[in-house]
């Protein structure tokens, strides 16, 4: 593992320590916890993304008005469900 140096606000320290307070985690751990889980969430944000481009390209998509007709049956399809609250 390598280390890092960053700089944070103060009032992002401030909240950083309450939070490892209240799981029981000291700053660094959590900071490292908090960074990967943000760079994971952010990479497979960038693959969707790009998959989507790439779908659009190939002309794998519906357009709006075909989306809308979609989940407005959806929707009457639930108000029709025998379980639904009336």
């Amino acid at each position: 593992m390598k280390a890092l140096t960053i700089t944070i606000d103060d009032s992002v320290q401030i909240k950083l320590g309450q939070l490892a307070k209240a799981t029981d985690k000291n700053v660094t751990e959590l900071a490292s916890d908090l960074f990967k889980r943000g760079v994971e969430y952010n990479l497979h944000l960038l693959q969707a993304v790009e998959e989507a481009i790439e779908s659009r390209k190939a002309g794998r998509v519906i357009d709006q008005s075909e989306v809308d007709r979609h989940v407005e049956s959806f929707l009457n399809d639930i108000e029709d469900s025998p379980d639904a609250e009336k």
